[in-house]
């Protein structure tokens, strides 16, 4: 996934796997689309890790792992809903 667009077709597929009554949608979403997303998050945090620029972006990266956390519980089945990230 290098360019704009792919991002845009796996938040739509993530979307469809939500929305989607067919079970492949949400099958799709979980074991494609939000695996792209996770490995490309901890590449990035990575990244600005080995910058030493992950200070100040830490919480919003880490909402951001949330995000990917919630909706691997939605497709799972193992989550009591969308939940927001609480402030530690």
């Amino acid at each position: 996934m290098k360019a704009h667009d792919d991002f845009s077709y796996a938040f739509e597929k993530i979307l469809y796997g939500i929305t989607s009554s067919v079970k492949r949608d949400a099958d799709f979403a979980n074991g494609t689309a939000l695996k792209i997303f996770s490995r490309k998050y901890a590449e990035f945090r990575q990244v600005l890790s080995d910058a030493g620029e992950l200070g100040d972006h830490e919480c919003d990266l880490d909402t951001f792992a949330h995000g990917i956390d919630v909706l691997q519980g939605y497709f799972d089945g193992t989550t009591g809903g969308l939940t927001e990230r609480l402030p530690v």
